[in-house]
């Protein structure tokens, strides 16, 4: 259910592979991390894109896994945290290959890697049921994040694009 960390890799990068909601969500995280990296002016913009992501991430995630059991460990961050870490990270990778030094380098893409394969690690407990998410999904993250936002009356907005994919968000 949850897509590869080899998946989510790609689409922090490239147009994604399979029509997944995760895989569109991250391609868009990782192109407002790069904007962030070019120190778009936009910051607020970039801000709020993510956590409206972050959030659409964290409400599929409520939806589509079931309540694991009483024996389920607590993970410390939603995967819509996690996803952004690694988008973030990824985005922090390849802009090293162009203006840092190879220590650098090496490390940033050293980073990469331990974030992806802890993203298997929770993926595969949380498709066993040995691991389970603290329930975000239902936080009014718009309010929260800036309460002066005009609250939106529809049900579904549309977040962004990047590289010509374009995602429709829940609203809170």
């Amino acid at each position: 259910m949850l897509p590869t960390k080899e998946l989510l890799l790609h689409a922090c990068r490239a147009e994604p592979r399979e029509d997944h909601p995760l895989l569109r969500c991250i391609h868009l995280l990782a192109g407002l991390h790069e904007r962030d990296l070019r120190a778009d002016p936009a910051v607020d913009d970039i801000a709020i894109g993510r956590a409206r992501l972050m959030h659409t991430i964290d409400h599929w995630v409520a939806t589509q896994f079931p309540t694991p059991r009483g024996g389920a460990h607590m993970h410390t961050e939603t995967l819509g945290s996690v996803l952004d870490r690694l988008a973030r990270h990824s985005a922090f990778a390849h802009a090293a290959l162009l203006l840092a030094p190879k220590r650098q380098v090496h490390e940033a893409w050293e980073r990469l890697a331990e974030l992806s394969l802890g993203y298997e690690d929770l993926a595969i407990d949380l498709a066993a049921g040995a691991r389970r998410l603290p329930d975000l999904a239902t936080t009014d993250f718009e309010h929260a994040f800036r309460p002066g936002l005009r609250r939106h009356n529809r049900r579904f907005f549309v977040v962004g694009s990047h590289r010509n994919a374009s995602i429709i968000t829940l609203s809170a």
